[in-house]
């Protein structure tokens, strides 16, 4: 007779501290009349933590913004008026769906941040200055505003993963108003290239997140550098 294999214990974490324990303090940042907080990176040095949020960006200092009162930098980026009309003659909800609600925050060299929103169901991206947390402008004043297509999701519904190697950027999100056409794009760059959707590779995905491994070191076997989307 086979015996039935033994019962796998149950997986137990390392370290276990109530909610409230003195020895793991927990903080809580929130802004007033914010919300969704959906897009985090985490300065090289770790003393910065660059938010994203519905029509704002914050850059927190990643111990003093979190005690009551602490300072912190706030930036916002509102979709534009004719946007939110457009948005809303196609029939979605103005207050809940025309906002611009920021998906993509990315380090883009040592000077600038690269972000993408969902400007009321029309995506844009533009960039960041690090020295004094602005939005980058033209010699006229005007915000330096990208096609976020193909970068950005509209619906803020939607999941996206993107990150950028050798400054190339490298997108898994969906590139249509309607939502049925996901894609993985590699743009800025001098080779653009994304998924064809007729050959059907990508069935309904929801990204959860993207990696970059680079070559082994020494590797006899030629690797390339790659990839993975999740």
């Amino acid at each position: 007779l086979l015996l039935p294999p033994p019962p796998t214990p149950a997986l137990a974490p390392r370290i276990s501290l109530p909610l409230g324990s003195k020895d793991r303090p927990f903080l809580r940042f929130g802004a007033e009349n914010v919300s969704n907080y959906t897009a985090l990176l985490l300065s090289r040095d770790g003393r910065t933590l660059y938010v994203g949020a519905r029509e704002a960006l914050f850059a927190l200092n990643s111990s003093a913004s979190f005690l009551p009162g602490g300072a912190y930098q706030e930036l916002s980026w509102s979709a534009d008026a004719d946007r939110k009309q457009q948005c809303s003659f196609k029939g979605k909800d103005p207050q809940r769906d025309c906002q611009n609600y920021i998906k993509i925050l990315l380090p883009l060299n040592t000077t600038h941040l690269f972000t993408c929103g969902t400007a009321a169901f029309s995506p844009v991206c533009t960039y960041i200055s690090v020295e004094n947390f602005t939005l980058a402008q033209d010699e006229v004043g005007r915000i330096l505003l990208e096609d976020g297509k193909g970068r950005c999701p509209f619906d803020p519904n939607f999941k996206s993963t993107a990150l950028v190697v050798d400054g190339e950027l490298y997108t898994g999100t969906v590139s249509s108003f309607q939502g049925n056409d996901p894609a993985i794009s590699r743009s800025q760059s001098l080779r653009p290239t994304k998924t064809e959707s007729s050959l059907n590779w990508l069935q309904d995905p929801a990204f959860v997140a993207s990696a970059y491994i680079p070559e082994s070191l020494g590797s006899l076997q030629g690797d390339d550098d790659k990839i993975y989307f999740f």
